[in-house]
């Protein structure tokens, strides 16, 4: 039934999709590029380790195996420190809560399961045969006290586990049955009439029964989803739907019932429900008369949505619900590759109590834009490699710079610096630059730039198209004119200069060519600020 596998997955997507927005603010930051190195292949990921430094993994096909590049750079220079090239197995990367990385890698020819540490020194070895299956199995990874789980992909539980001496971690059996509907005599459902039963198998509480709940059905509707998950406990009841969350209150769970009218589908209700282990329900919310044609949020214990030209948010610490209205018809809903906002016709609408809801992070020309989320910074950025990537305060929404452009960002928190990534599809490779934020420079109205290049520049790929200066809004400036002498490229303001207070940056473009016809440069962004 399609109208169920979209509420499934909308569902599914309410409790996956989580993230959180920072409180720090900067202004005026000019994105200045520290080192830039190019790797071979494909990237399979990019974090930081403890001390900043970045580990990589490159990834190529070799007839019918993946190749491996393991890489540690150095946060100050890029510098490769290490490399390790892996065969044929499966690449686990981990993060621990004290900030140290780890690589796991299972090879399929040894049949060897090894731990590597963020120096890419061995920590331990394992060789089993039975740990391919559960591997292949695994849904996700977490490290949870210095103890590293994988998931499986069905119940959602736990299923091969290791300490950091290389120790097997031992899982008791554990069944989750869904709640099961009760209906009435015959076939039909009586929503008047109907009681759900919960199974509650809880070993953290020591619970383990079944309860009956009378929910308030809607009357000539019948139940089409139905989804249970706990408060305090790492995982939820429904295999469809699971997420880490941490709320306060014992004995509370929660209960979500989706339900559509017998003869007419599109009348849908939408009710979350709180019951203790006894049965007891707490409190009913009802929201929505209709199908909810956008996803869901989560944001920890709160969940967002969009409905009816209105952004809703529920706490469930204190069920309240609260509603926004949106000031402009929505034309795109994130999917889970993107969960962090919701994009209308003109504004990103962050989904995230108290951090610039109804704020614009949007440009004045049309364009597919991305937002990523980082320590103190929101980035909009575009897979149009000459549109440069905007970042804003996360909580005034005020633009503070602009990035050069990239795919991806990763926030090296460790020395406040950003990771870029760019992808190369000419040689098939990729770009890793390390941009380190400080304080704007301001110079003169009439300010001409002088790019010095390691060639001489063909003077005929000087265009306003391969370089460009836009302003805060991201509105290209009029009126610039160029000249070049050797390798050296000047950019001449316009000729009433620029405006005094405002911000800019200077674009090059990888589309700038030598005198021999070759790409001299592979981009890069320059802002500034006038006096």
């Amino acid at each position: 039934m399609n109208l169920k596998r979209s509420v499934i997955m909308m569902i599914c997507c309410l409790f996956l999709c989580s993230f959180t927005l920072p409180a720090s603010a900067k202004t005026d930051i000019a994105f200045n590029e520290q080192w830039s190195r190019t790797l071979d292949y494909s990237l399979y990921t990019a974090m930081s380790t403890s001390t900043g430094d970045i580990l990589t993994i490159s990834y190529t096909a070799d007839e019918e195996q993946l190749l491996f590049d393991f890489y540690k750079l150095h946060r100050d220079s890029g510098k490769i420190q290490k490399k390790l090239l892996l065969k044929s197995g499966y690449v686990f990367p981990f993060k621990s809560e004290d900030g140290q990385a780890y690589l796991m890698f299972y090879d399929t020819k040894l049949m060897s399961l090894v731990l590597y540490d963020e120096n890419l020194e061995i920590v331990w070895s394992l060789e089993d045969e039975n740990y391919l299956m559960y591997l292949e199995q695994a849904m996700f990874w977490d490290v949870i006290d210095g103890q590293f789980y994988f998931y499986d992909g069905v119940n959602l539980v736990p299923m091969l586990g290791f300490n950091l001496l290389g120790e097997e971690l031992v899982f008791p059996a554990i069944v989750y049955e869904r709640p099961t509907l009760t209906p009435c005599v015959g076939e039909d459902f009586c929503p008047e009439l109907a009681t759900v039963d919960v199974d509650i198998k809880d070993p953290v509480r020591n619970i383990n029964q079944t309860v009956t709940l009378e929910p308030h059905f809607p009357k000539d509707h019948i139940v089409n989803f139905v989804s249970v998950f706990v408060y305090n406990w790492e995982r939820y009841f429904d295999a469809i739907s699971y997420d880490k969350v941490d709320f306060s209150q014992p004995d509370r769970y929660m209960m979500y019932i989706n339900s559509v009218h017998k003869t007419d589908d599109t009348q849908m209700t939408h009710r979350f429900i709180e019951f203790n282990a006894q049965g007891q329900i707490v409190k009913e919310i009802e929201f929505g008369k209709d199908e909810l044609y956008y996803d869901f949020f989560s944001t920890g214990n709160r969940f967002a949505f969009s409905y009816d030209d209105q952004y809703l948010l529920l706490n469930l610490d204190t069920m309240q619900l609260s509603t926004t209205t949106l000031d402009s018809d929505i034309a795109y809903s994130s999917d889970y590759e993107y969960p962090t906002y919701l994009m209308t016709d003109q504004s990103f609408y962050l989904f995230d109590e108290g951090y610039a809801l109804g704020k614009q992070f949007a440009r004045q020309h049309d364009e597919r834009d991305l937002l990523t989320l980082l320590n103190d910074y929101v980035l909009l950025h575009s897979f149009n490699k000459s549109v440069s990537t905007v970042a804003y305060n996360p909580k005034t929404a005020q633009i503070v710079g602009h990035l050069k452009q990239a795919i991806h960002f990763l926030d090296v928190v460790e020395t406040g610096n950003i990771l870029a990534h760019g992808y190369n599809a000419k040689d098939y490779s990729y770009t890793l630059t390390m941009i380190h934020p400080s304080t704007l420079q301001a110079y003169e109205k009439n300010k001409t730039w002088t790019i010095t290049f390691s060639q001489p520049v063909d003077p005929r790929s000087l265009n306003e198209n391969t370089v460009y200066v836009v302003n805060a809004a991201g509105e290209r400036v009029n009126g610039l004119t160029f000249s070049s002498e050797g390798k050296k490229v000047f950019v001449h303001a316009p000729d009433q200069g620029y405006t005094s207070g405002e911000m800019y940056t200077l674009v090059i473009t990888d589309a700038i060519k030598s005198t021999n016809g070759r790409t001299v440069t592979s981009g890069k962004t320059i802002t500034f600020t006038v006096k």
